[in-house]
Formats: structure tokens, sequence, C-alpha cells
């Protein structure tokens, strides 16, 4: 008697996702199912400049990247986790060679170790310089796509889950225009980050935090919203959308200047300056701003032609838009990586049995209060095995924190109509949550927001726009209830940090 073919679903085609597919595939008897909500190269591992680190110089350890990893997010991190994604560091970029990706390497054949902000020693590899995302995904998405165990459902968006007696049996999802629902074993959420509940982002335009409000709907817990990463070097440019400038280009040399050339960071932090970790750059930058000064990137420290070979994708860019490379870049901060998100535990497992998270879309407490750079790319390939394997383990024994009764019977739904215009939910929370937060503008947003009300039955039309708006309220509850600085989230009528802060949970209530 043949065994039953485990059925499993994955949301989301960044590295998180298809790494995860790929580990699964190694399995017998089981079918993939990877949704992908536009194409292969909507996604903000596709984007990615910078790199993934690992410790691989003989002067760098370990315990070095855990202590890093540590201080970027301002003591707030679960160091069990933190552990366990630096010492796996190494394995996973074994596991990126055999699926085919190159790292680069000087010309005696040794890898290029990069130096990026927060870090003590050069331990960011990259793959075709500042196009590392691109490099390492394809090659996996090539492989995936020829494992007839792994089946691709692009264009397809997933709205809902379907829940029997709290249990994930499935999911519906609007597939080429059409609304659709599939019964799998499991589901995987990596849908990534919510860049686009701001104006200002580094994101793809896919990154709307569909899979934490479709978790939440679904009685799954959320968790530390209010850490939101501002990336502090993208490009001012009126009429474009915010483009990355990595920050190894920081590391290659470039320095931050204001208005009357002043290289101001070293009066926020002397020590580092320009490589201090991200939320300390982007903070000064914004009080550079409220001073009336416009910033930029000097990168006339990097010659030219070196520039061009190490950022092939920012030279290309800036070249298409005339902009001249030996000049100071103008650059704002935006919105890049959601450091909470739907808490889970070290395996990906939700409070929802038979629902996983990994990538950007999880919250198991590596990053913190504020994520230290190429960290992500790594916690992606990382933490998708471990989803992977605990997916199969999970088919014969229930883990101990799915005997606790669900939350939910059913997975509850958003309106069917928008609630309040995109464009408006984006610029009050730029204007309320950005980078400087106080108890008045969260007051404020709050009661514009309203009450939101869910519906019995899945729905699809404007669900877009109510999600960012769900997301965007908790955001904001989330900001408001913090009562410190710390990290990426910084109240300046709270500048202080607590001695003894806890996480920010949140789980389904019947109105918001």
């Amino acid at each position: 008697m043949s065994q039953e073919k485990q059925t499993i679903a994955i949301v989301g085609g960044g590295l998180a996702g298809v790494s995860c597919a790929l580990y699964l595939a190694e399995q017998e008897n089981i079918q993939i199912d990877l949704y992908i909500k536009e194409s292969l190269s909507e996604s903000s591992s596709f984007l990615a400049q910078g790199g993934i680190a690992c410790v691989i110089s003989e002067k760098d350890s370990v315990q070095s990247h855990i202590e890093d990893t540590l201080a970027a997010g301002r003591d707030f991190c679960n160091k069990e986790a933190v552990t366990f994604l630096a010492s796996n560091a190494k394995q996973a970029i074994d596991q990126l060679v055999d699926w085919q990706v190159q790292f680069d390497k000087n010309t005696t054949g040794k890898l290029i170790l990069a130096k990026e902000g927060g870090h003590s020693f050069k331990r960011v590899l990259h793959s075709g310089g500042d196009a590392s995302g691109k490099m390492i995904i394809q090659p996996l998405l090539q492989l995936a796509a020829q494992n007839p165990k792994i089946h691709f459902h692009s264009h397809s968006s997933v709205y809902s889950l379907y829940l029997e007696k709290g249990v994930v049996r499935g999911l519906y999802c609007q597939q080429e225009g059409s609304p659709i629902e599939r019964e799998y074993n499991q589901v995987i959420l990596a849908t990534g980050g919510a860049g686009n509940v701001y104006p200002y982002t580094s994101n793809p335009a896919v990154s709307c935090g569909d899979g934490l409000i479709i978790s939440y709907l679904a009685g799954a817990k959320l968790s530390n919203l209010e850490f939101f990463q501002f990336h502090p070097t993208c490009l001012n440019l009126e009429g474009h959308r915010s483009f990355l400038i990595s920050e190894t280009v920081r590391g290659a040399g470039a320095i931050l200047r204001n208005s009357q050339g002043e290289a101001f960071m070293e009066k926020y932090e002397p020590k580092q300056k320009d490589l201090a970790p991200r939320d300390i750059v982007s903070q000064a930058i914004h009080k550079e701003q409220q001073a009336n000064q416009s910033i930029f990137l000097d990168v006339s420290t990097i010659e030219k032609n070196k520039f061009t070979r190490m950022f092939p994708t920012i030279a290309a860019y800036c070249k298409t838009n005339k902009i001249d490379i030996t000049q100071p870049l103008p650059i704002a901060p935006a919105a890049h990586y959601m450091v909470g998100g739907i808490a889970c535990d070290l395996q990906g497992r939700t409070h929802v049995p038979g629902l996983y998270v990994c990538g950007e879309a999880a919250c198991n407490g590596i990053h913190g209060a504020n994520r230290l750079a190429s960290n992500s790319l790594l916690e992606a390939v990382v933490f998708s095995k471990q989803t992977a394997l605990a997916c199969i383990k999970d088919k014969e024994n229930t883990p101990s924190l799915w005997q606790e009764k669900p939350l939910l019977q059913a997975a509850k739904s958003l309106p069917e109509t928008p609630i309040l215009p995109l464009a408006e939910i984006q610029s009050l929370m730029w204007e309320n949550v950005g980078i400087i937060r106080n108890q008045t503008n969260l007051e404020n947003l709050l009661q514009s927001f309203g009450t939101i009300t869910f519906e019995e039955k899945p729905t699809v039309t404007s669900f877009q726009n109510n999600i960012i708006l769900l997301l965007a309220k908790l955001i904001t509850q989330m900001a408001y209830n913090r009562k410190e600085s710390r990290g990426t989230h910084f109240r300046e009528d709270y500048p202080n940090t607590d001695i003894n802060p806890s996480w920010s949970v949140t789980s389904w209530q019947d109105e918001v």
C-alpha cells in the first residue's frame, strides 16, 4: 500500500520560500506548490544588493558574529536564535554553493569579504557585486523549476487560510483573476516584508505584509511590529521609487555629508561613524534633515572604474537616470525591513496548527530591535531548512506548541471595500510612525484609522488596501504601547531604554 503523498503550500518566491522548497524536495512522496504573487523577479531577495554574512576569515569568529548581531539588536534578541544563525552560516554557504551559487572571488581564487555597518570584521560575501540577491536566487529558481516535486503558481495572490477546527487545511487564492480554494497538509508563509506600509521604501510593490495579516486573521500571534528598519541610504530622486544604495558602498569608503559638506556621522557615533548600525545612521540623517539639511553620499573616495566594477547595479541605475557618480549622491532613508513579524519558534511553527513561517515575515527574535546588515539572506537559508525539517517531523508528531486550543476555529476576513485610500495610509504612517515618534502623533493616528471590523467569509476585493491599513494600525498600536526608545523604535518623548524590556505581542480581536 503506497504512503499518502504529503502536500505543502509555500506562499512566497523569495530566497526563504525557494530554499524551503528545495529542502522539502529532498524528501520522498511529497508535493510542494509555490505561490508567487506576481513574477519570480518581484521579491526583496531578488533586489538585494547587500550580501550574506558568514565567518570566513581566520581573524574573525562565530562569537564575534553573535556579539555584533546582539549589539545591533539592542539587547532585545533571542540569543538562542542568534547563536544558531551564526553557528550554521558556513553550512548555509556550502549549501548555496551546492545549489550552484557562485560567490565573488579575487584573482587568486579566494572569497572576497566586505565589511558593512555593525560588523567588527569583513564577513559579507557577495555574488555579482551589488546584484547579490539576484545572483543567489536565480540558480535556486532554476533548480526548483527542474524539480518535478515543485510546482510554481505565478500571479497568485493568497488572501485567506482554510481552517478546520482551528487547524490549517489549505488556502484561498486569486489565480489569474479567478478565486481558487486548495487543500494542503501544511502551509508555509514566506511572504517577505511590508515596506509599502510607507510611501518611501526599497521594497518591491508586492511587499505589503500579506502573510502577517493572513496569519493574524487565522489566529496567529504577531510580535514586535513597532521595530521597522529604515535603510539610511536610498537615492532621493523626485518622481522615482526609493532606490537602495548598498551599505557596502560606505564599507568601501563612501561618506555621508550634509548640505555644508560636513561629514556629520562623527558627532552622532564617533567610533563607527558612517558604518554604525542602520538605526543610528537613519536617526542621525533624520535629525540633520530636521535642521533643514539635505543629505548626500560622497562616493568620490572610490575611484570611478572601481565603483562601477564593485557596484554595477547602482552604476547602471545612475547612468540611466543621468546621475554623475563622481558627484555626491542625494539620499534619504526609506522603509526597508520588517524586524518583527509572525511569532514563531526556531522551526518556524506559528501558534496556528499546520501553519509555518520563514524569512522576513517570521519573528523568532534573531534581529531584536534592529537587524544587522546581511543577516537577512542568511536567515532565509538557515531557518528555511529548519522549517522544512519541522514540516516533515510534524506530520507524524504534534508539537507541544499546538496542543493548546486554537484561538480561532475558522479564519476571519477583511471588509470587501477600501476603508482608506492607500496613499493616505502611507502618508500618515510616514508622518507619525516613521523614524521619530511621539505619543501625540501616535494617539491621533490611531483615531484617524478608526475601527476595523471583520467578516466571516474569505474576501479579496480591495484586500491590499485593507491589509495595509490593518497592519499599519497594529504597528501604530505597538509603537504607542512601547514607551521607550530601542533600536529602530525611537520615541522622542521616551528617549531612554528600559532595563527590563518585554516583547510586543498581539493576536486576533473582534475589532481593531
